[in-house]
C-alpha cells in the first residue's frame, strides 16, 4: 500500500463528488442544508424531487466533507453558505452517506476529493453530451474541467464561469507529486517549445497564480514572469486540483472567551498531541473545531499531513454523568452545586458567566443537573438522619433510661418547626410549597425533614393546554390547603419514628400557630403518651402582638400603651420565664418531688405573668423581689379606662394559662435555624423556585447544612463520588469551621464577663433621610405674592366671633381627652408658647421654633403622665381649701386675633382662672418650697411669688388676656399637697413689656398654620424662612 495520504484499502468506500449546476427548469439547487446538535458537521436535509441536487446524486442524511475543494469541517453553517454561493450558478460538493462516514472515522481517516475512488456526478445540462458519472479520481478542475480530459476542448467542457476575482486559487497535488516539485522546478526542463504552446502555456498561467515555497498561492501579476522563467510546459506539470478558498469575509475564529480548565489534566492532555507518528516528519496536529458542553470543551485536532484526529477534554469528567452511580462530580455539576448552595439560579449563572466571558449551560442542562443534584443531597441527608437517630437512640436516650412502658423502644423529646416557599407569617397561607422538621433535642440534629408541593409545572402545562402527558419525574405530592402542610409532615415524621430511629417521640416542642397536637393525637399509634411544650420565644411573640393590637383598636390607649411600656411587658414575662427555669433545673430528688416542685414553679410563673402589666403601669403589691424593687414609676394602672384595662389583663392571661407549658423555658430556636438555611438556599424567599422539583432539592441541601455545619460540601462530595474532596473545597471548609468556632468562643467569653447585656440598637437614619426623598423632601420656598395669599387665607379661615369662641370652647372640654381639643390647637398658637415667642430675639431665626410649634410630636414621659395624673388630684384639694368649685373648660380662641389661643385648667368665681402645676423633679417636695422655684432668682428665700419673667407669667398672662378674665390663681402641686399664691396673678401687667420687646411696626401673625410653610417635612433640616413669630402689638 502506498505511504501517500490518496493511498486507501481496497475495501474503503467511495465518497461522491457532486456537481451542481443550475438548470433552466428548476430555481435554485434544491435541497436544505442542516446541522444537529447530537453529531458534528452538515447535512443534508430535504432533497427536491427533479432539482440539480438529485440529478447530481445527492441524497438525504448525506454528510458535507468539502464545498469547492475546501474542508469544511471547522467552519459554520454560515460559512458554509457563503462558500456554496461563492461560484455563480455552479458548486463541487464532496459528500458521503452514514455508512461511509462510519468507516472513515472508525479508520481516522479524512475522505478527500483527491482520493482515486471519488465518484464524479455531475447535473446534466442542456446539449451535454458527456457522461454525468466518472469513476476513478475524475477531479473538477476551477475552469470546468475533468482532470481525465485535460486535452477536451473549449466546447466540450461545462458552461461554469470562473471564480471571481475575490477568490484565492490554491494549487494542489498529490502528496507524491508535492515531494516531486523542487525537483521539477530545479531542473527546469529544457524541452523546446513552439510559440504557440508558450503563448498558451501563458495565457492558462495568468489565470491560475503559480505556489510559493510554502504550497500557497502567489500574486496573479507575476504568475506569467513565474512560468516564463522557469519555462514548465503544460505537459510537464503533474495532474494538479485547484481549490477556491472564499475570502470574502473574515473568518470567525475556533475559540474566543474564557474557559474553565482542569489545568494539570488539559497540561497532560496536550502532551499526548507529541506521541504520533506521522509518515511526514512536517506533520504537525492543529485545532480545527470545538464541541462546549456548558463549561467544558471538547478540541478537535487533526493532522496537517496524515489527517489523524485526536480529542482533548478541559475537564477529566465528560457529560453526560449519573452521579447516582458514584461517578465524579465534573464542573457542571460543581457549578450548579455551588450557585444552588448560596440561592441562585440559572438567571444568575448565566449573568456571572457572561460577564466572565464563559459560556454558560442552557437553562435545560441546569435543571436537569439540580435534579441529580437533588437526588443526591436527598439519599446523604437521609443517610445523616440515619446516623443522627442511632445516635440519639444509643448514647442518649438509653443512657438516660428512658424507655417506654413496655421497655422497648426508647422515648425521647424533639423539637417541630414548618415553614412555606414564600413569606406568609399572619397572612396569605397560600404557598406551593411547604417544609418541616424535626430536631432530636439532645443531639441538636435532624432526625426527619419532609417536603410538600401543590404544583408540578409539566402536569399543569398538559392540564391547561389538553394534550397527553409524557413521561416526567412529578414532584406534586399535596393537594390540600397550604396550613395544613406542616401538621402533615410532621405527623409522618411521627409515624416513621419507629422505623427510622427506633424511637418514639413522647414530648415535643412547638409552637402554638397549628393543629399539630391535634394531629399527632388522632393519627400516630402512640399518640396519646405524646405531650408538648411551648417555645417561650414564640408564646411571647404571641403576647406582644396582642398587645400592639390592643394599643392600636382602643381610643385613648396611646396615653397608656405606648411602645416603651410593651416592650417593658415582653421583656417582663420573657424574665419571669427564664427565673422559674432556672429553679427547675436545679430540683434534685425523686421524681414525685420534682413534679411537685414543677406545679408549684408553675402557678408561681402563672401569678406573675398575670401581675405583669401592674408591675409596667406602677402598682407593685404583687410584685416579688426578683421581679422590681417596688420603686419605679408612679402607680398610672387604678387611673387606666376600664376597657384598656380589660383587654391588657386578658392577654396576660391568655399566656399564662399556657405556664406548664413554658416553666421549662424551651425554645424552637434550632428549627429556626434549619428555616434560615431553606431561606438562603431558595433565594431568601424572593424566587418562585416551586414550579419544579427546585425548592424540595434546596430543602435537602439546606438540611445537609444544617447537620453538617461548615463541613457538608465536603461530606456530601466525599459520599457522593467516593473520593476525597479537592485541597481547595477542604481548606474553604476548615476555614469556617475555625471562623464558627472563634464566634462561638468570643461570645461565650463575652457572656460570662458581662452576662447578657441587649444590644444597642443602631440609630435609624430615616428622619435624615426623609429630608431628601419622599413626600415631604425639601422644596423651594413658595413666592411672597402667593404666600401673602395663603396668609391672608388662612388668617381669615382661623377667625372667630363670640358666639363661635363660646361654641369652640364647649366642644373642647375635656381637653386632652378630646380629639375636638387638640384638631382646634393644633391650628393655633397657644399661651403656653408665648414665651419661646416673645422672648425671641429679632436677629435669631424662627424656622426652628416654627417648626417646633406645628409638628409637635406625640410622646409620652414619665413627667408627663404625672403631670396628667396629679392635675385631677390637685383640684380637688384646691376645692377643698378655697371651699369654691373649678368649673372645668375647654379651648378659648381670642376673638380678636383667631391665631392665639389659650387652655386654662379651670375657672373660679365669674373672673377668674386656676392654672396647676405638678413638677415631677420636686414631686417629693413640700408645696411651698416647690412654688419657690419659680420666684426672681433674687428673691429665693422670699415668700412665693411667680416671677414676671418665668414662662408660667407669661402663659397666664396670655389666658387672662384671651379668655378676658381678671385673675389667676397658680397652683403648685407635690406628693404633700397643694400651695397657691395669696397675691393672685392679674391681666394686665405683660402688656408693657411685650411693647418694650416688640421691634417698632412689626404686628405680624404668630404662627401662620403648616399650609404657609414652603416644606412640611417633620424632619425637615434648619433652613432660614421668610416666617415671622411675634404677637400683636395690641395684647
Amino acid at each position: 500500500m502506498s505511504t501517500t495520504p490518496d493511498a486507501l484499502p481496497a475495501e474503503a468506500p467511495a465518497p461522491r463528488l457532486c456537481h451542481l449546476i443550475k438548470i433552466s427548469t428548476f430555481d435554485g439547487y434544491g435541497f436544505n442544508l442542516h446541522a444537529e446538535k447530537s453529531r458534528p458537521g452538515q447535512f443534508i436535509g430535504k432533497v427536491d424531487s427533479g432539482s440539480p441536487a438529485e440529478l447530481a446524486g445527492m441524497l438525504e442524511g448525506d454528510r458535507i466533507v468539502e464545498v469547492n475543494g475546501v474542508n469544511i469541517a471547522s467552519e459554520s453553517h454560515k460559512q458554509v453558505v457563503e462558500r456554496i454561493r461563492a461560484v455563480p450558478n455552479e458548486t463541487r460538493l464532496l459528500v458521503v452517506d452514514s455508512a461511509t462516514d462510519a468507516w472513515y472515522t472508525e479508520h481516522k481517516l479524512v475522505p478527500r476529493s483527491t482520493q482515486d475512488n471519488v465518484r464524479y456526478i455531475r447535473t446534466p445540462t442542456t446539449g451535454d453530451d458527456s457522461d454525468d458519472v466518472v469513476d476513478g479520481g475524475v477531479q473538477p478542475q476551477a475552469n470546468g474541467h475533468h482532470a481525465a480530459s485535460e486535452t477536451a476542448t473549449e466546447e466540450q467542457q461545462p458552461s461554469a464561469s470562473l471564480p471571481s476575482a475575490k477568490s484565492l486559487i490554491r494549487l494542489r497535488g498529490t502528496a507524491g507529486e508535492r515531494e516531486n516539485r523542487s525537483a521539477v522546478s530545479s531542473e527546469r526542463v529544457g524541452k523546446a517549445n513552439s510559440p504557440e504552446s508558450n503563448r498558451e502555456q501563458r495565457q492558462s498561467a495568468a489565470c491560475t497564480p503559480c505556489l510559493d515555497d510554502s504550497g500557497f498561492a502567489r500574486e496573479d501579476d507575476a504568475t506569467s514572469e513565474y512560468w516564463d522563467n522557469f519555462g514548465i510546459v503544460e505537459e510537464s506539470l503533474p495532474g494538479l486540483s485547484l481549490e477556491t478558498s472564499v475570502t470574502t469575509q473574515p473568518e470567525e475564529p475556533i475559540i474566543t472567551g474564557r474557559r474553565v480548565v482542569s489545568l494539570a489534566h488539559f497540561v497532560n492532555a496536550v502532551r499526548s498531541l507529541d506521541d504520533h507518528s506521522c509518515p511526514k516528519l512536517t506533520g504537525r496536529f492543529a485545532l480545527v473545531k470545538e464541541r462546549r458542553v456548558g463549561l467544558w470543551s471538547e478540541l478537535t485536532f487533526t493532522c496537517s499531513e496524515c489527517q489523524e484526529i485526536r480529542n482533548l477534554t478541559t475537564d477529566p469528567v465528560t457529560e453526560p454523568t449519573s452521579l447516582t452511580d458514584k461517578a465524579n462530580v465534573g464542573v457542571n455539576d460543581a457549578a450548579v452545586w455551588a450557585f444552588m448552595s448560596i440561592g441562585s439560579g440559572h438567571s444568575q449563572f448565566e449573568e456571572e458567566m457572561a460577564v466572565m466571558e464563559i459560556s454558560a449551560m442552557s437553562k435545560g442542562a441546569f435543571l436537569r443537573r439540580e435534579e441529580s443534584l437533588g437526588k443526591c443531597w436527598k439519599t446523604v441527608l437521609f443517610d445523616q438522619m440515619i446516623k443522627a437517630g442511632k445516635e440519639e437512640k444509643k448514647k442518649l436516650a438509653e443512657e438516660a433510661g428512658a424507655f417506654c412502658e413496655d421497655g422497648i423502644p426508647p422515648y425521647i423529646t424533639v423539637i417541630v418547626y414548618g415553614g412555606w416557599s414564600h413569606r406568609s407569617h399572619g397572612h396569605r397561607y397560600s404557598a406551593n410549597s411547604g417544609v418541616a422538621v424535626i430536631i432530636g433535642e439532645r443531639t441538636k440534629k435532624l432526625l426527619y425533614l419532609g417536603v410538600r408541593n401543590k404544583l408540578c409545572s409539566t402536569c399543569e402545562h398538559y392540564s391547561r393546554t389538553g394534550k397527553g402527558k409524557k413521561d416526567h419525574v412529578c414532584y406534586k405530592n399535596w393537594n390540600q390547603s397550604s396550613g395544613a402542610m406542616e401538621s402533615d409532615i410532621i405527623v409522618e415524621g411521627f409515624q416513621r419514628s419507629v422505623e427510622m430511629h427506633g424511637v418514639e417521640y413522647r414530648t415535643f416542642i412547638g409552637d402554638g400557630d397549628s393543629s399539630v397536637l391535634h394531629q399527632i393525637l388522632t393519627k400516630v399509634e402512640y399518640g396519646r403518651f405524646v405531650k408538648k411544650r411551648e417555645c417561650a420565644n414564640h408564646v411571647v411573640k404571641c403576647y406582644t402582638t396582642r398587645l400592639y393590637g390592643i394599643a392600636k383598636e382602643t381610643k385613648g390607649s396611646s396615653a397608656f400603651l405606648s411602645g416603651p411600656r410593651i416592650k417593658r411587658l415582653k421583656n417582663g414575662a420573657r424574665k419571669a420565664i427564664k427565673h422559674y427555669a432556672n429553679i427547675l433545673r436545679d430540683v434534685q430528688g425523686t421524681a414525685q418531688k420534682q413534679r411537685a416542685q414543677k406545679a408549684d414553679l408553675t402557678r408561681q410563673l402563672a401569678g406573675d405573668l398575670i401581675n405583669g402589666p401592674k408591675h409596667v403601669f406602677g402598682c407593685h403589691d404583687s410584685c416579688k423581689d426578683y421581679f422590681c424593687d417596688g420603686t419605679k414609676g408612679d402607680n398610672i394602672y387604678d387611673g387606666m379606662p376600664k376597657v384598656l384595662q380589660m383587654k391588657i389583663v386578658t392577654a396576660a392571661n391568655i399566656i399564662a394559662e399556657k405556664a406548664d407549658r413554658l416553666v421549662t423555658d424551651d425554645t424552637s430556636n434550632l428549627a429556626e435555624a434549619v428555616m434560615a438555611l431553606v431561606a438562603k438556599l431558595s433565594g431568601g424567599k424572593q424566587i418562585n423556585r416551586c414550579q419544579k422539583g427546585s425548592y424540595e432539592h434546596r430543602c435537602y441541601g439546606a438540611g445537609l447544612s444544617f447537620q453538617l455545619g461548615p463541613q457538608w460540601h465536603c461530606t456530601t462530595s466525599k459520599a457522593v463520588t467516593c473520593k476525597s474532596p479537592a485541597a481547595v473545597l477542604k481548606r474553604y471548609a476548615s476555614k469556617k469551621t475555625a471562623q464558627k468556632a472563634n464566634k462561638e468562643s468570643l461570645r461565650r467569653k463575652l457572656f460570662e464577663e458581662n452576662g447578657h447585656q441587649q444590644h444597642k440598637r443602631k440609630e435609624s437614619t430615616v428622619n435624615d433621610s426623609m429630608i431628601h426623598y419622599g413626600p415631604n423632601c425639601q422644596q423651594p420656598d413658595m413666592p411672597p405674592e402667593q404666600y401673602a395669599e395663603k396668609e391672608r387665607a388662612v388668617l381669615a379661615s382661623l377667625q372667630v366671633n363670640e358666639k363661635q369662641q363660646m361654641e369652640i370652647e364647649k366642644a373642647t372640654r375635656g381637653q386632652a381627652d378630646n380629639p375636638t381639643w387638640h384638631f382646634e390647637r393644633n391650628m393655633r398658637l397657644t399661651a403656653s408658647n408665648f414665651y419661646a415667642v416673645c422672648r425671641r430675639r429679632e436677629w435669631t431665626p424662627c424656622d426652628t421654633l416654627v417648626k417646633t410649634l406645628l409638628y409637635k410630636k406625640n410622646f409620652t414621659s414619665a413627667a408627663l403622665e404625672h403631670g396628667r395624673q396629679q392635675e385631677r388630684v390637685a383640684l380637688r384639694l384646691y376645692e377643698q381649701e378655697m371651699e369654691t368649685a373649678v368649673q372645668p373648660c375647654g379651648l378659648f380662641v381670642y376673638p380678636e386675633y383667631g391665631f392665639l389661643a389659650a387652655s386654662p385648667d379651670g375657672l373660679i368665681a365669674s373672673d377668674g382662672i386656676v392654672e396647676v402645676k405638678c413638677p415631677f423633679t420636686s414631686k417629693d417636695m413640700e408645696p411651698s418650697e416647690a412654688a419657690k422655684k419659680y420666684n426672681q432668682r433674687s428673691q429665693v428665700h422670699e415668700p412665693p411669688k411667680l416671677s414676671c419673667s418665668h414662662n408660667y407669667f407669661y402663659q397666664v398672662q396670655g389666658q387672662l388676656h384671651i379668655t378676658k378674665r381678671s385673675f389667676c390663681h397658680f397652683v403648685v402641686c407635690t406628693s404633700k399637697g397643694i400651695h397657691y399664691n395669696a397675691d393672685v396673678v392679674k391681666r394686665g401687667t405683660l402688656t408693657a413689656s411685650l411693647r418694650l420687646m416688640k421691634p417698632a411696626g412689626r404686628h405680624e401673625p404668630a404662627q401662620p398654620v403648616h399650609e404657609l410653610l414652603p416644606s412640611s417635612g417633620k424632619e425637615e433640616k434648619k433652613r432660614t424662612t421668610s416666617v415671622r413669630c411675634f404677637l400683636p402689638a395690641t395684647v
